[in-house]
């Protein structure tokens, strides 16, 4: 008869003192004092209390940092010539000593790009401060230049929404009298809280006509204070003359009068509002605007408005008016008259489909 494990069991009897099973029984205790052990010394009242880790600008809230970024702001005294923006040139050796990035902790106000090593920290604080930075910056750049900073910056899209508060562009009509600024309107017409203004390149450089070699001893009024015993001949000699500031000005006073007397016009021009203007600009209507300084008469330089072969407002007046009412009537009904000055107005000139009117 096969027994089983049970009836083994029976007939085995009581396991004897000290057998197997009090061993592991002892085994047992042992195991689970040592687990009670190790538990009393890993409490957490005998633990040393661990420290904070402090925090950075990544880790405060998004509206926090927002709030911090307003106060990286760039200069927002620049305007016109004599307070001008530093230029932004493709090439070096422009002749302006004042740097757009700053070198020294002094030079450091006069550079128009403070922040910008802001923009190149780090992903996010490159996605959430760059917007801030290029729409609250001032840049000026030669007018060559301009698209191509503007489509590497701003990128080519129609909307333009992080255009700056602030866009200089340095001119010169001796090298280039012919200026397409269709994208600059259209530019404005997006964003009308950027201005844009034209300046004359030469008066934005540290050296010019009126600080060249020989100017100190051709300075009238230094002649005119020796002669008056207001200064001493010694001083002159031994300091120089004392008067760049009033040269420079007076040379720029020269300069905006009799070769650049347009251009505060064509600034206003460019900042023009009016509703049916900017309204033509952002439907397509006016397909180019051209600038034309190079005639002979500065105080009137031409501005060639030329409307698409579509257009409603120049077909329709075709129909029962001559070509140069319908330019005068679109002139008016556009107030494009308003940005003319006392020094100087634009002649205005209206084509369709290639056909002047």
């Amino acid at each position: 008869m096969v027994l089983t494990r049970a009836g083994r069991k029976r007939e085995l009897g009581p396991p004897a003192p000290g057998g197997s099973s009090a061993r592991i029984s002892k085994k047992t205790k042992k195991s689970s004092m040592a687990k009670t052990s190790k538990k009393a010394f890993t409490l957490p009242a005998l633990l040393p209390a661990q420290k904070k880790k402090p925090k950075g600008l990544l880790d405060i809230p998004p509206e926090l940092r927002n709030r911090i970024y307003h106060f990286a702001t760039e200069r927002d005294d620049f305007d016109g010539w004599e307070e001008a923006v530093p230029l932004v040139d493709l090439h070096r050796g422009h002749g302006c000593g004042r740097s757009q990035w700053p070198m020294s902790k002094g030079a450091c106000y006069l550079s128009g790009r403070r922040f910008l090593g802001l923009t190149q920290t780090c992903k996010l604080l490159r996605l959430e401060y760059r917007p801030i930075w290029l729409r609250n910056s001032s840049v000026r750049v030669r007018c060559p230049h301009l698209l191509l900073y503007i489509h590497t910056f701003y990128g080519c899209g129609s909307k333009y929404s992080n255009l700056p508060k602030l866009v200089q562009i340095s001119y010169n009509h001796d090298i280039q009298d012919h200026i397409d600024v269709t994208q600059i309107l259209l530019m404005r017409a997006a964003c009308p809280n950027t201005k844009f203004e034209f300046v004359p390149h030469e008066l934005t450089l540290d050296d010019g006509p009126w600080n060249q070699p020989g100017a100190d001893e051709d300075c009238d009024l230094c002649e005119e204070e020796v002669m008056a015993g207001d200064m001493f001949m010694e001083e002159f000699e031994d300091y120089g003359c004392p008067h760049d500031y009033y040269r420079r000005h007076g040379y720029a006073e020269w300069l905006l009068e009799e070769e650049y007397p347009y251009l505060p016009s064509l600034n206003k021009f460019l900042a023009h509002d009016n509703g049916n203007w900017v309204e033509d600009i952002q439907s397509g209507e006016v397909i180019r605007v051209m600038l034309d300084a190079a005639g002979p008469d500065r105080e009137i330089p031409e501005l060639t408005i030329r409307l698409a072969s579509d257009s409603d407002t120049a077909n329709e007046g075709l129909i029962d008016k001559s070509m140069l009412e319908v330019a005068r009537d679109y002139v008016s009904s556009r107030s494009l008259r308003d940005a003319n000055t006392e020094a100087a107005s634009l002649h205005f000139q209206l084509q369709v489909s290639g056909c002047a009117l």
